[in-house]
């Protein structure tokens, strides 16, 4: 049973899917956060905002169900940090970024702060609020680090 805050992991099968997984090494291509209610916020193409949670069910994508292990408090806390930056353009710039580091390890370093992909959503409202993130920089931070994020457990 999904709960608010719960991290969600999408492995789909499109064609943009396929690519950041194969150059990642990961599983997942896609997370978003589970707000209640069947909704979820999520960065995509066409900026920070709600979806629905059976979006990925009627696609045919899998998903994977992580769980912070902190408290309720910092459960809404970190909603709360989520929800603040619905509204936010997508960053196109930051996903060939992470292509060319996980390709030809070039690092680009941080790029525009005021834009956001679908992990940088999650480090960030994470960092936000005192939840402990993993010591890489968010712009580094990819789907396939909320596998073995250690505050994370997997609940599906």
């Amino acid at each position: 049973m999904l709960q608010p805050g719960d991290i969600i992991l999408v492995h789909s099968h499109s064609l943009i899917g396929k690519l950041i997984r194969w150059t990642t090494k990961a599983w997942a291509n896609h997370v978003a956060v589970y707000l209640g209610n069947n909704e979820v916020l999520e960065a995509k193409p066409g900026g920070v905002a709600k979806g629905s949670y059976d979006q990925y069910l009627q696609e045919g994508y899998e998903v994977r169900v992580y769980r912070f292990q902190v408290s309720d408090e910092f459960i809404q806390e970190f909603i709360r940090s989520v929800l603040e930056k619905t509204g936010r353009k997508y960053d196109f710039g930051q996903i060939g970024g992470l292509l060319l580091i996980c390709l030809f390890h070039i690092d680009l370093k941080d790029q525009n702060s005021h834009l956001t992909i679908c992990s940088e959503l999650i480090y960030e409202s994470a960092q936000d609020v005192g939840i402990p993130v993993p010591a890489i920089p968010k712009y580094k931070f990819m789907p396939k680090d909320i596998e073995n994020w250690s505050i994370l457990k997997q609940v599906n």
